[in-house]
């Protein structure tokens, strides 16, 4: 526990930024453009470093054994994952129900993919809970299939919607979404095949970044659009699957923490 307490440090710290950001949307942003009304956008930008150090260091916390931590029963895992099938599925049928109301086909294979994302990540938490077999389902396929709303997403958000360094709250929704795709393509390696040390690191890094873009920043910004700008129930449904993703990958990350250098490495690939 005592070489997980860094990781957990790091998570802390992120809540804190979110809190920070919170306030930022409150009093110093313009809604209407998301532009800053005051302070520099690039010291918004530098808060980011404190984490980004710490979870560089906190990578050294991943020993050869630390992908171990999925073959073994993990209920705050789970959870975590249990959350997101929720979350997902909540926002699939929002989905589905603008696509019915705004004959928005955009929203329609969203809804659909969302769907099929809520299933597999239930299936996920089940397979964390009970560990009758070696991975969530028998292909890796439907893994594959899950993460396509997170391209979709990240499409629609870089090229679609107005984005810039200047804009903050577009820009966090565009890097959520792509640190989603990365934590996604490293945990299907790590449920599905073996996985090396320097892999489970950058899954590591990954998963706490996913936390704090998902988890400590885009939820509360949607909440914040839904409690004071009427931002719409499917707006806040996207948030909260965001962050509920995010929580998952705090969660991993702390999980695949601490685990001995020396630990046995079956679990790991030869190269």
């Amino acid at each position: 526990m005592k070489r997980k307490m860094p990781t957990i440090l790091i998570l802390f710290v992120m809540v804190l930024i979110g809190a920070m950001y919170w306030v930022d949307l409150s009093y110093y942003t313009d809604y209407a453009t998301g532009f800053l009304l005051a302070g520099s956008v690039w010291a918004r930008y530098a808060v980011l470093l404190l984490p980004a150090v710490m979870a560089f260091l906190g990578m050294r916390t991943v020993g050869a054994g630390g992908i171990s931590a999925l073959r073994v029963k993990n209920y705050a895992l789970a959870a975590a994952f249990g959350l997101a099938a929720l979350s997902g599925g909540v926002y699939g049928i929002a989905r589905l129900v603008a696509a019915v109301t705004e004959l928005s086909v955009y929203s329609g294979i969203m809804g659909i993919l969302c769907l099929g994302y809520a299933v597999w990540m239930g299936l996920c938490a089940v397979h964390f809970a009970l560990q009758k077999e070696a991975a969530p389902t028998r292909s890796a396929v439907f893994g594959v299939a899950a993460s396509l709303p997170f391209f979709m997403l990240a499409i629609s958000r870089v090229m679609v919607r107005p984005t810039s360094l200047y804009r903050v709250a577009p820009f966090v929704a565009s890097v959520s979404a792509i640190i989603a795709i990365l934590w996604f393509s490293l945990f299907l390696r790590a449920a599905y095949v073996a996985m090396p040390q320097r892999l489970a690191r950058l899954l590591y890094f990954a998963g706490v970044f996913l936390f704090l873009f998902g988890a400590c920043l885009e939820f509360p910004g949607a909440v914040h659009r839904a409690l004071f700008f009427d931002a719409g129930f499917a707006a806040l449904a996207e948030g909260a699957a965001m962050g509920a993703l995010g929580l998952v990958g705090g969660v991993l990350s702390v999980s695949i923490a601490g685990r001995a250098p020396d630990a046995p490495e079956e679990d790991l690939d030869p190269d």
